[in-house]
């Protein structure tokens, strides 16, 4: 094949003797293939990995006036298929085995190892400068829903941009960050997709007030988009407040441009915090992981109020309250520094799901070397229909320069479902 490549920038970050055996390298690259009729760039990742829980890290940051650096997260775990149980597999694990075999001249291996490397950062940084090699900057998010979290603390609810991720470059100058992503092909019938973005640092207007802006565009052969992000902040003695907005417009082929909005607010004062969120964006369940009874749904409303009263942590909750009504509660306490406690309920108004009721009980323990959290969730119609449980160990002492979990997260008891076992290691470096 002939192929001319005009290497903009290729790097291997390489990061060693973290947990036995990390290694890996990012690059970016942008080509023109004279056969194939295509350009554009393209982000490369490769990551190789050992598990040694107990081998001291190594900060793998570059030194100088210009420097690499990389960050890398490592997850392994086992994930328990939902299959019928048979006679070789009484409690319904997935396991491989050869039914030609009898017990004895069968070792049952288990299938359900999952495990996951993969580089989060990747910059050359210089001084009041970086450039990033994993992807174009996408359009700025400012509005994310503070209410529907997942165990990350990521957002659940959040509109559908698509811009989220490009393959291309991300250029930091002097706080100010830039995306540019190019792709395409050309010949008899030409396409092509690019994106310019741009992120503003955060600007002090005045004592206490603050704002953040936002703009990227998409011009495709068959798609464009203009998108747009507002942040502002202000905070003085007991009183906080963050208000965000994204918006965006886009025209796919032929039909109308659509037209989308969300807005975040997020308040506190002394005690009292309150949490409001709006979207008129339809979610997509194939985009992201809004939970399913939201898909197909527009004009979500969403609010959380909470109080922190004589140790009492209360949170009362109502989501898509145009839709659903989903309304619950939660009250914890802290019995003693290390162990708190809280119990939770809920039920659906309306929808799809009218009539559900929900109930769960957690407990933790943080201990000076490591955390450990329980959880028993129960939900149904009538009678139980679903109980789950999920069980946490945790540790930032341990290691140093790491945090490492075990945790078990079940499926449907009921329907004998297992779950999940996942061990993971979350490493900067």
């Amino acid at each position: 094949m002939k192929k001319i490549s005009a290497v903009l920038l290729v790097l291997a970050l390489v990061g060693s003797a973290v947990f036995a055996s990390f290694t890996g390298n990012a690059g970016v690259s942008f080509g023109v293939d004279l056969d194939g009729k295509s350009y554009g760039f393209d982000n490369t990742v490769e990551l190789n990995a050992e598990l040694n829980f107990f081998e001291k890290l190594v900060d793998k940051a570059g030194e100088g006036d210009i420097y690499a650096e990389i960050k890398a997260e490592l997850t392994l775990g086992f994930d328990f298929a939902e299959i019928a149980a048979n006679e070789y597999n009484p409690v319904g694990i997935d396991f491989d085995y050869d039914e030609d075999l009898d017990e004895e001249e069968n070792p049952l291996s288990l299938s359900g190892l999952v495990a996951n490397v993969e580089i989060t950062s990747a910059k050359i940084i210089g001084d009041n400068w970086f450039v990033g090699i994993l992807g174009a900057l996408g359009a700025p998010n400012f509005a994310v829903t503070a209410i529907e979290v997942n165990d990350d603390g990521d957002a659940l609810l959040d509109m559908r941009f698509l811009l989220d991720k490009a393959p291309g470059l991300t250029v930091g100058f002097s706080d100010f960050e830039f995306g540019l992503g190019v792709k395409g092909t050309y010949g008899d019938d030409p396409t092509y997709r690019i994106l310019l973005s741009a992120l503003t640092p955060e600007f002090a207007f005045s004592d206490g007030l603050t704002g953040q802006f936002g703009v990227a565009g998409l011009l495709a052969d068959d798609e464009m988009g203009v998108f747009g992000s507002v942040k502002v902040d202000f905070a003085q003695d007991d009183l906080a407040i963050s208000l965000a907005s994204d918006i965006q417009y886009v025209k796919e082929g032929t039909a109308d441009g659509v037209f989308d909005a969300e807005v975040a607010l997020v308040a506190s004062y002394d005690f009292l915090t309150a949490d409001v969120y709006f979207a008129t964006n339809v979610f997509d369940a194939e985009d992201q992981e809004a939970p399913a009874s939201y898909v197909g749904s527009s004009n979500i409303l969403s609010v959380q109020l909470g109080a922190v009263i004589e140790g009492f942590d209360i949170t009362v909750k109502g989501l898509d309250l145009v839709n659903q009504q989903d309304i619950s509660a939660k009250v914890g306490y802290g019995v003693t520094d290390e162990l708190s406690v809280a119990v939770s309920g809920g039920y659906i108004i309306s929808g799809a799901a009218k009539g559900t009721w929900s109930a769960g009980a957690e407990a933790e323990y943080a201990a000076d070397m490591f955390t450990v959290a329980a959880e028993v969730g129960l939900v149904g119609t009538d009678a139980v229909d679903e109980v789950t449980g999920k069980v946490t160990l945790s540790s930032e002492a341990l290691v140093a320069g790491a945090t490492l979990s075990l945790e078990y997260e079940s499926g449907n008891f009921l329907a004998n479902k297992l779950g999940k076992i996942t061990a993971k290691a979350v490493v900067e470096f």
